[in-house]
């Protein structure tokens, strides 16, 4: 190995996952919080909700994203992705606006601010699954076989460290102006941050930007997901979402069990934690697999789902802030190792073409759109609900991977590496 290829495209790395966590710092500013915003107007339904809207359409999308990204350069698919940060920060807005100043806006009768709502999410979603395609394909374009998991595992930590920095920001500004004016000015800066993107280069190789019929584009999709090594990860990888998914249904509402109400301020101390936990996961996970292998980065996966499980019943029981607290830190590590393992097992288990990409995250969202139903199913529910179900699907996710791991196709992959 040639010293200087490890380092190769860093600097181009850094400053695609600076601009991305600074965008998405602005998400984070008042995304946690909004499950208060919500709460406090009654509209408690409202968080999981978006959840679902956000996630459900991504299977359809993305049969139509391949498309576009051989259509388009890697800054303007980044730009119009990153429109998906928007989307808790407008239905906040909304709300707020009918809480603080006039109620009788034509939007403001919860039916049409569920529908308004739900449509900007679709929307935001479609962006989602534009960014969450983009982000992927070009840190791996940026990347090489000395550098692609440690790569991979800055970029996710950098883009999920934004809930530290968003959240500490949301903990020392949220209640010093009117609920409406922080969201107006947040949304403010987010739009202004947003067009930096259009200053990445482009790293794909030309044989990835040829353009083929639409037809064309949705046969080799589903092709791609008759891979047979693609079908035993099918299963795996939406297991490992759906307990992902507690990082923004789950933890919320313990805190609020644990407190006996919602209170900003240890809401954003959770997801500043929680933020901490992200910046370590995926470099952790990312580094372990590059010394180890993939498979073996799973399974610490894994353990820290396990601890997430552990820390909340712990928390719960004793009615414990400082545990719950611990539970929000461990969750973080869990979303960025996961996205860290994800983005791995496609592009050095499976195949690094961004049809790949594309297919990965239909079951992303396939993963997060049942865990948020089963969410809103509970919702009203006693927390040992929420407990019961995240034991169920950690015991799925490690026994899909058990199951994935022992067929040979994989072994041979991971050995090739």
């Amino acid at each position: 190995m040639i010293q200087g290829d490890k380092f190769k495209n860093f600097g181009q790395l850094v400053f695609c996952v600076t601009v991305v966590m600074s965008i998405f710092s602005c998400q984070s500013v008042g995304k946690s919080i909004a499950y208060n915003v919500y709460d406090k107007a009654g509209l408690s339904f409202m968080y999981p909700l978006q959840f679902i809207c956000n996630y459900i359409v991504g299977p359809v999308a993305l049969l139509f994203v391949d498309y576009i990204m051989k259509r388009m350069k890697i800054s303007l698919l980044l730009y119009i992705g990153s429109f998906q940060a928007a989307q808790y920060l407008f239905g906040s807005l909304l709300v707020s606006y009918c809480v603080e100043y006039d109620k009788s806006a034509f939007f403001c009768p919860t039916t049409q601010l569920t529908i308004i709502i739900a449509i900007f999410t679709l929307i935001g979603g479609v962006c989602g699954c534009i960014f969450f395609i983009a982000y992927p394909v070009y840190m791996n374009s940026v990347s090489n076989q000395y550098n692609k998991t440690i790569y991979f595992g800055i970029g996710y930590s950098a883009y999920l460290s934004s809930q530290l920095i968003g959240n500490l920001i949301g903990y020392l500004y949220f209640d010093k102006i009117s609920q409406f004016y922080f969201y107006l000015i947040t949304l403010i800066c987010l739009v202004t941050i947003q067009p930096l993107l259009f200053f990445l280069k482009e790293q794909r190789k030309p044989e990835e930007m040829v353009k083929k019929p639409l037809k064309e584009h949705i046969i080799i999709l589903r092709k791609t997901l008759e891979n047979s090594n693609f079908l035993l990860y099918i299963p795996y990888l939406t297991a490992t979402c759906m307990v992902a998914g507690a990082y923004f249904n789950m933890s919320p509402t313990l805190l609020r069990i644990v407190l006996g109400q919602t209170e900003n301020d240890k809401t954003s101390i959770l997801y500043m934690l929680s933020g901490s936990g992200c910046v370590f996961g995926g470099i952790i996970v990312g580094k372990f697999a590059q010394l180890t292998s993939i498979f073996h980065s799973q399974w610490i996966l894994s353990m820290i789902g396990v601890l997430y499980f552990i820390t909340c019943t712990i928390a719960y029981k004793y009615m414990s802030l400082e545990m719950c607290f611990v539970s929000g830190f461990v969750i973080g590590m869990y979303m960025s190792g996961n996205d860290t393992v994800v983005a791995s097992v496609v592009s050095k288990l499976i195949n690094p073409s961004t049809e790949y990409f594309i297919a990965d995250d239909m079951c992303t969202c396939m993963g997060y759109a049942v865990g948020a139903i089963i969410y809103l199913l509970i919702d009203k529910h006693e927390f040992h609900y929420y407990l019961i179900m995240l034991a169920a699907q950690l015991f799925f996710m490690m026994a899909l991977a058990l199951n994935a791991q022992r067929r040979v196709q994989f072994w041979i992959k991971a050995n090739d590496k």
